[in-house]
């Protein structure tokens, strides 16, 4: 079963306070429910609009324009935690044991077509990946298709920089761990064969926590037996299963590793901009 969001909680601010979704597509329909309609021509099962400020209005020329389907209407009470918050709340409805992936578009995003969204959930049938995209050369588009085996990560990513920073991650080559949260990293943000490195150094004093990133009876759980705590990096033990390389923590990075791997990946940053 695959399930679809469409983000449209945003506020409008640079229209002047008009909804962006309940403006005309050249079809004379509003860009909410163009999308809708290929959608549900594409053969997606369950429908979704996320809304925010503006639900009154979007649930009204929605239901005015008369789409193929109807779709549920889920309200995001604070759009202004940013974009992936409304995925969150979309996520919350949309997701069931049942469904095996969720596509998400903007709807800012009206000229999407069925033979473009035919061709993602096809790519994703027959290929497994865990994001699927259209693309043309380096410039992506929507709407973007996240396997199931990725909804985990997706609810753990950082606010402030939202659903990409699980799409990097699971491109990158070379993925650097520097976050500040023990076991944040899953094997849902690395990609297969990738070149982990663990930059984190968090102490970990909870037995729970400990058996639940190392198991119960293992070495770091009769450490903590011992110390009453064990030092543990950024990315979850079971992304060794996944990595092609994995730094150890502790005695895999050292300050003076850190302090040249973030002069050189801040130096690469700047580069990429120019």
């Amino acid at each position: 079963m695959l399930a679809a969001l469409v983000l449209a909680a945003g506020e409008s601010s640079r229209m002047g306070g008009s909804p962006k979704a309940t403006l005309k597509a050249p079809c004379g329909r509003s860009f909410a429910t163009r999308i809708i309609d290929v959608l549900a021509e594409s053969g997606v099962d369950n429908l979704f609009i996320v809304t925010g400020v503006h639900h009154d209005a979007i649930v009204a020329a929605v239901t005015a324009d008369g789409p193929r389907r109807l779709p549920a209407f889920v309200r995001n009470p604070n759009p202004a935690r940013g974009q992936l918050s409304s995925l969150w709340v979309g996520m919350d409805h949309a997701i069931t044991p049942e469904v095996e992936a969720l596509l998400v578009t903007l709807a800012d995003v009206p000229m999407i077509t069925v033979e473009v969204v035919r061709q993602v959930i096809d790519g994703w049938r027959a290929s497994g990946a865990p994001i699927v995209r259209p693309a043309i050369g380096d410039a992506h588009g929507h709407p973007v298709l996240y396997d199931r085996s990725l909804f985990a990560a997706l609810r753990t990513a950082p606010l402030e920089q939202g659903a990409k920073a699980v799409v990097r991650a699971r491109e990158a080559d070379i993925l650097v761990a520097a976050i500040g949260r023990a076991g944040f990293v899953t094997p849902a943000f690395v990609k297969p064969g990738a070149t982990v490195v663990d930059v984190g150094m968090n102490r970990v004093s909870e037995e729970a926590d400990v058996v639940g990133f190392f198991g119960e009876g293992s070495k770091r759980h009769l450490a903590w037996q011992q110390r009453g705590s064990v030092l543990m990096g950024d990315v979850h033990p079971a992304v060794a299963d996944v990595a092609g390389a994995l730094t150890p923590v502790p005695g895999g990075v050292g300050p003076l590793t850190i302090a040249m791997l973030m002069k050189n990946t801040l130096t690469a940053a700047t580069r990429r901009v120019r």
